[in-house]
């Protein structure tokens, strides 16, 4: 048994170190490598008392404590950066708890189950480990594990036999049957290995774009502040966010934030804005939408202009006064309905506190400001009318790219105006609310998404990815009520971005979809949220009927046997019992024609089976023999009255049969 376990120890060995290469971890394989060895050497000298406490431990223990082992080590020790799994945290706590798994088992007693579970959790290590690209020393480490493996299955499966003369056969077994397999093992685990690294880039390029970590780019954070920065990895990041039903639009804008104050070229949110509890009533008179959310945004839920009510089975919402929507819980997916309402009228008094914070311009930029603002608007126009025409401006004269090459500051602003340089949605939303605000028209920044990419079987609804996310202005201009033809001021949206020029900057900048991919995601997705959005009551009464259903099919013979009273069912078991009761019978009878040919001996029918064995033993029958008559006649005694299987009896019967032409 020591010397099974010493080549399970070179097994461990090697499975624990190609973890730490794999997961750059290496503390926990050296803990767990180091233990494993000093144990060992402790068992050569002291034998197994010191670890009779861990062989007490039960296999649940085991588990549950290297899980919480492992859940606890992850915290300290995150996955690479080159990981990639569906759930990588999940992924990454079971590659730790089963490192931690093995070390405790390798505490308890070398017993035969043990060295199986042993084996196991080295391929189960192996297995989980390998979620990385894969090659050198990874790839090394992966062929040896392999090899060594499979020749100690080959030593297991030719035990060294007891007499000495068959020793020189069974050395040259091992040598011809281990090149064998090393050879055909090495041959077929390189060829598993390479298989590895064509799946492994293959199921990257499948999935890799939506396995991509939250903080992969900034634009899911939710922050008070909004630098002027370049996107980053902007166009590389597919993943979707939400669906929504587009009403028939050709895109739309979904508002998360917004921000009034311009300082040291970042813009900040309003701070203590009222909020008030958001109707659940969905009006049957006002356009309807349905949203299907897959990301947490904190609590903010991406909204369209305007939200009158919203809806969902788990959550309420409130609204803030400049439209903004909230949850009262964060949730990652969340299905809901809104009915959508015209922008309500904002009242702003000229000359107040209000009106002043929103047309604020740096003193440096107002004069260059005001001066190529009077050169774009129509002189006399009206507010709507400025506000189109810089709109319209910044359509006709500007670039979109996601490498600005001008600093992110109140000159680069400026410069960015004066050489009409190329610049991304952040700037272009900054350029014209500044703009707007040196005429006098009270303006901000509105951040979220927008989207003009349409899914869905009839191309009615708008899926809109992390990619999408955007910014634009808003202004408080006259707006015509459509309901009531009504007319007056609200804040309403103009977006200086052109929208063609950022649609191709982003498919060039990024790789290219998978269709496949995105829509076996999408549908996970959509699952995932349809499940969570189950109501947990109704799915409480629904578990509870089928556990019940369950339980009345799995017991249906008895119940029916109990209050019914069939007595088909009795006889079935009358039936059952004559037939078996034959069966022993005719085995019986083979024991006795067995006794009758090889011993010459009968019993009569006054003797019992015990008077039977004592005349066979005054004949001078072998008592090796008598031991195993006697053992098929205990046998037959518990099949007879003890309900043993008569299939059981058959097997003794044959087994004395052979022992006693034999023996």
């Amino acid at each position: 048994m020591t010397k099974h376990y010493f080549h399970l120890l070179i097994i461990l060995l090697l499975a624990w170190t190609l973890y730490g290469l794999c997961q750059e971890d290496v503390i926990l394989p050296m803990i767990a490598g180091g233990l494993a060895v000093l144990t060992y050497l402790l068992r050569l000298n002291s034998g197994e008392r010191a670890f009779a406490w861990a062989g007490r431990l039960p296999l649940a223990v085991v588990l549950l404590t290297s899980l919480i082992a492992g859940i606890a080590w992850r915290t300290f020790t995150p996955a690479p950066a080159a990981a990639s799994a569906i759930y990588i945290g999940i992924i990454s706590v079971w590659q730790s708890a089963s490192v931690i798994a093995s070390a405790i088992l390798w505490l308890t007693p070398f017993t035969l189950k043990n060295i199986y579970r042993l084996t196991a959790t080295s391929w189960v290590i192996v297995a989980l480990s390998i979620n990385v690209p894969f090659d050198g020393n990874e790839l090394l480490l992966f062929r040896l594990f392999c090899v060594f493996s499979v020749v100690n299955i080959l030593i297991h499966a030719l035990p060294r036999p007891p007499l000495k003369s068959r020793h020189g056969l069974h050395c040259r077994q091992l040598l011809i049957y281990g090149l064998l397999l090393v050879v055909i093992t090495g041959f077929f685990f390189r060829n598993i290995a390479f298989g590895l690294r064509v799946f492994d880039r293959l199921f990257m390029s499948f999935v890799g774009d939506y396995l991509l970590p939250r903080d992969y780019t900034h634009f899911l954070n939710i922050s008070p502040f909004l630098q002027l920065t370049n996107p980053g990895y902007s166009a590389l990041d597919k993943r979707p966010v939400l669906e929504i039903d587009g009403l028939g639009y050709a895109s739309i804008y979904l508002k998360t934030q917004v921000f009034d104050t311009y300082q040291s070229s970042a813009w900040k949110e309003p701070e203590n804005v009222q909020r008030s509890p958001l109707s659940d009533t969905l009006s049957p008179e006002l356009p309807k939408t349905n949203m299907f959310m897959y990301v947490a945004l904190k609590n903010i839920v991406p909204s369209p202009y305007v939200v009158a009510s919203g809806k969902t089975h788990h959550d309420t919402f409130i609204q803030d006064a400049n439209d903004i929507v909230y949850a009262d819980e964060i949730r990652r997916t969340r299905i809901l309905s809104f009915s959508l309402n015209p922008p309500a009228p904002v009242v702003i008094e000229p000359g107040s506190e209000d009106f002043k914070a929103l047309t604020q311009v740096p003193e440096k930029l107002m004069a260059p400001l005001a001066e190529i603002a009077g050169g774009i608007v129509p002189a006399g126009g009206s507010d709507w009318e400025k506000a189109m025409a810089l709109q319209k401006y910044f359509h006709n004269n500007f670039q979109y790219t996601l490498n600005v090459d001008f600093h992110a500051s109140e000159a680069g602003v400026l410069k960015m105006l004066q050489e009409k340089r190329p610049a991304y949605c952040s700037y272009f939303a900054t350029a014209i609310t500044l703009l707007l605000r040196s005429q006098g028209i009270p303006a901000r920044v509105a951040v979220g998404f927008f989207s003009q990419q349409k899914t869905g079987p009839d191309n009615s609804r708008f899926l809109v990815r992390v990619r999408n996310a955007h910014a634009w202005a808003e202004a408080l201009v006259p707006f015509q009520n459509p309901y009531t033809q009504e007319t007056y001021l609200t804040w309403v949206p103009f977006d200086p971005t052109p929208a063609m020029a950022m649609n191709e900057a982003i498919e060039q900048g990024g790789s290219r979809l998978n269709e496949l991919a995105d829509r076996l995601w999408l549908f996970l997705l959509r699952t995932v949220a349809h499940l969570s959005n189950i109501d947990k009551e109704q799915a409480k009464r629904g578990a509870l009927f089928i556990l019940i259903l369950g339980f009345i099919l799995i017991n249906l013979k008895k119940i029916v046997a109990r209050f019914a009273g069939l007595r088909f069912l009795r006889r079935v078991r009358k039936r059952t019992g004559a037939a078996k009761y034959k069966d022993l019978e005719a085995i019986y009878f083979r024991y006795e024609d067995l006794i009758l040919k090889n011993f010459s001996e009968s019993r009569l029918p006054e003797e019992t089976d015990a008077q039977l064995l004592l005349k066979l033993k005054k004949r001078g029958v072998a008592e090796e023999k008598l031991l195993k008559l006697n053992s098929f006649v205990d046998s037959y005694r518990q099949v007879r009255f003890g309900g043993a299987r008569t299939i059981a009896l058959e097997g003794c019967f044959e087994k004395l049969r052979q022992d006693i032409l034999y023996i």
